[in-house]
């Protein structure tokens, strides 16, 4: 696909996101994909509107990825129910919450690939925590994600008082006479729990957490099975004609074939 004008660039932009919020578990490849689009991809100019008004700033690929995170961050809040029946209006909130989920852990993968700034962390932290009121609890579900994701980033001398902050607050909506459900509750507690243990995970956290492959291992581990099958096959095929007798000496091993709070754009970083 040719990238020929800032409307290509969006869609481009658009089809990593689509792909990163479906599959989170290549959250990190995704990530890596947007920095090599960052750098190959050419900047395009905007149109002053015939304003006169001099050379408007122009259209880079972080402007437009910092412009999806922040339409996808607001899009279940704007999700619309209103005329779905009952069963259409539940796949829609959960498909919606399950993009969100998806896409709070891509952007801490863009962050943690310098693709946003800490910046824009702290204000998608904030705005999770709840500015006016309590959080809802798809709020704290994409809180726990992000914090998992760039906790051990963030968490560092500078920025303390302000995760302190924000971890006074987890406390807070964590204790029983909150309006939170338990299950959300233990959620604050295991990432309160995963500070402590200086972003270490153990326990439960540690047995449920996925681990992203590269695309590569994900190859490797394919033609490294496909391979010991194809072995296991062959030794049962010999040991067949040899009528499994003894000093036959080890069968030939076959080849396998290989296989193969407030608007988050506001803290774009510089280009």
């Amino acid at each position: 696909m040719a990238v020929e004008s800032a409307a290509d660039l969006a869609l481009v932009i658009k089809l990593i996101f689509d792909k990163a919020l479906t599959e989170p578990a290549f959250g990190s490849v995704y990530a890596d994909l947007c920095v090599c689009g960052a750098e190959q991809f050419t900047d395009f100019q905007a149109s002053d509107g015939g304003s006169g008004e001099g050379r408007s700033k122009p259209i880079t690929f972080k402007r437009l990825l910092l412009n999806r995170c922040q339409e996808e961050f607001e899009a279940e809040k704007n999700l619309q129910l209103a005329g779905l029946d009952e069963r259409a209006a539940a796949a829609a909130a959960s498909k919606a919450k399950k993009r969100a989920l998806g896409n709070i852990r891509f952007i801490g993968e863009l962050y943690k690939k310098g693709m946003l700034t800490e910046k824009v962390m702290h204000e998608c932290l904030i705005k999770l925590l709840g500015e006016e009121g309590a959080p809802q609890e798809e709020e704290i579900e994409c809180l726990c994600k992000l914090l998992m994701t760039i906790g051990k980033n963030i968490d560092h001398e500078r920025a303390r008082q302000h995760v302190n902050e924000y971890f006074a607050r987890m406390a807070q909506l964590a204790l029983p006479s909150s309006n939170l459900d338990a299950r959300h509750r233990f959620m604050l507690l295991d990432i309160i729990e995963l500070r402590k243990n200086r972003w270490e995970l153990k326990g439960a956290l540690a047995t449920t957490a996925v681990q992203a492959k590269t695309i590569a291992e994900v190859h490797k581990e394919a033609a490294d099975e496909e391979r010991r099958q194809s072995q296991l096959a062959a030794q049962v095929a010999m040991s067949a004609r040899h009528g499994g007798r003894r000093g036959g000496g080890p069968p030939e091993r076959e080849m396998a074939p290989r296989g193969g709070s407030g608007d988050i754009r506001s803290a774009l970083p510089p280009t």
